[in-house]
């Protein structure tokens, strides 16, 4: 202990060691602070089927999903299909491209795909649950960053 009195919260942290954090919470913090921007803002949906079209359904559940997210530069349409736990997103980017996306979900699992010249791509593979993504256009210098959506 210091002279002054005051105990060493160094020494008392490195003493709760025994008892770290799970590796999935540390695995997503480190994504969701390498994902940070200080000068974009999250893209909310501004078109998601469920919402707008899902307190009309009557019968039935539905088997896809459309979400539309949109800055001044670029629009990201995707489709989200359903099969058990597993998630299948199709879309586009536009403008009609090459551009690469990158898809976070789960947490900490990441996916990259690259648009075909028509900005049209599909990921396979994912997990129900939240994800985000974003969309890089290198013509336009500019991106898409989605907030966390639940799929």
């Amino acid at each position: 202990m210091p002279a002054d009195g005051r105990t060493d919260l160094t020494a008392e942290l490195r003493a709760m060691d025994d008892d770290p954090p799970p590796a999935a919470l540390l695995a997503a913090a480190r994504a969701a602070f390498s994902w940070r921007t200080l000068d974009t803002d999250l893209c909310r949906p501004s078109y998601d089927s469920l919402l707008d079209e899902g307190l009309t359904a009557v019968r039935g559940e539905q088997s896809s999903r459309l979400l539309r997210f949109a800055t001044a530069d670029v629009a990201l349409d995707v489709e989200v299909t359903a099969d058990g736990d597993g998630r299948t997103l199709v879309g586009q980017v536009t403008p009609a491209e090459p551009s690469d996306l990158t898809v976070r979900h789960g947490g900490a699992d990441e996916m990259s795909v690259s648009t075909d010249t028509l900005g049209r791509f599909v990921v396979e593979g994912l997990r129900g649950g939240p994800l985000s993504m974003r969309c890089v256009v290198p013509s336009q210098n500019s991106s898409l960053f989605t907030d966390w959506v639940l799929v």
